[in-house]
């Protein structure tokens, strides 16, 4: 990645210029599209790295105890819901729901129902 922004700066961060010069002096590497220059160079910019900040990428990876209780409170005033439903009106993933369900062991999920045991 750090050939590319070079090739984009020594073409003027011109995207294209260095889309075509990329290409003439790496032939058998897999080609970018000519933006993704300017995304690695305003990247390397803004946060000092070619790859995204961890924390903007994707649902976060930690369920806080308050996702945790809403989830067990809404199934135990209601063990019918599906954890389709749950994680649709929650924000949480299907998956979370379930091993938020599984890891209390007081559940059995079947199918997309729920049973408390």
């Amino acid at each position: 990645m750090r050939d590319m922004v070079c090739v984009y700066s020594k073409e003027n961060f011109n995207g294209r210029r260095a889309h075509r010069r990329y290409l003439e002096m790496h032939p058998n590497r897999r080609q970018p599209d000519f933006k993704i220059f300017k995304n690695l160079y305003d990247r390397l910019g803004e946060t000092g790295s070619f790859r995204p900040k961890r924390d903007s990428a994707g649902h976060p990876k930690t369920l806080n105890p308050e996702q945790e209780e809403e989830i067990l409170v809404r199934v135990a005033e209601n063990s019918e819901l599906s954890t389709r439903y749950i994680a649709m009106e929650t924000g949480i993933s299907k998956s979370t729901v379930r091993k938020v369900l599984k890891k209390k062991k007081g559940f059995i999920l079947i199918t997309l129902r729920l049973c408390k045991i």
